[in-house]
């Protein structure tokens, strides 16, 4: 176990904690072989997250790095974060006196240029006129991302943007805005068809 330490600016407050607490539990809390607390290997990874660095330069005082990366790979793969993110998603909504569930979803994509190490995960955006990622971003009309799906960057845009909005299963979206790829505004916005 892990001795008290003085917390980093990254750390779960006890509010917070507690309530993100259920989606993590993949098992009871005082499992027998559980050897570091839930919490810390929370910490562990939002310090990761928060800082940029790499896994083997987590500080000695969490837990060890190759722990904290299985468990967050466990987490991953059950899903844990998505539902966390759906149900804070339909509470923000209900806060803001809208359905939990939205039904428009405004779609764009962005080219992010990438580095030389980059090698066959990069495309090239004849547009843009950049090698890179090209990330499609749903969101609802609060600008809560929905869903994220990042191709290479010579993918096409609208087919692109149909499979982003058909990630977005939990969701009951009738409505899909486009927004144009040359002006990015608003009013160039368009409707496209749903499946």
């Amino acid at each position: 176990m892990l001795s008290e330490r003085k917390p980093y600016k990254s750390d779960l407050d006890d509010e917070t904690y507690l309530f993100i607490l259920p989606y993590f539990l993949l098992a009871p809390e005082d499992a027998h072989q559980r050897v570091y607390p839930i919490r810390e290997v929370l910490n562990a990874a939002l310090w990761i997250g928060r800082t940029g660095s790499q896994w083997e330069y987590l500080p000695h005082d969490f837990p060890p790095y190759k722990i904290v990366h299985q468990q967050l790979m466990r987490w991953f793969e059950r899903g844990c974060f998505e539902n966390l993110a759906h149900d804070l998603h339909s509470l923000v909504r209900e806060d803001a006196l809208l359905e939990g569930v939205p039904t428009v979803a405004i779609v764009d994509s962005r080219t992010l240029q990438s580095t030389p190490e980059s090698g066959e995960r990069a495309g090239y955006d004849g547009g843009k006129r950049r090698k890179g990622s090209k990330i499609h971003a749903a969101v609802d009309t609060m600008g809560n991302v929905m869903t994220l799906l990042v191709t290479l960057a010579m993918s096409k845009t609208e087919s692109r943007s149909m499979t982003c909005a058909a990630r977005c299963s939990r969701s009951l979206v009738t409505t899909l805005m486009s927004l144009s790829p040359t002006r990015g505004t608003p009013e160039s916005s368009r409707r496209l068809m749903l499946p």
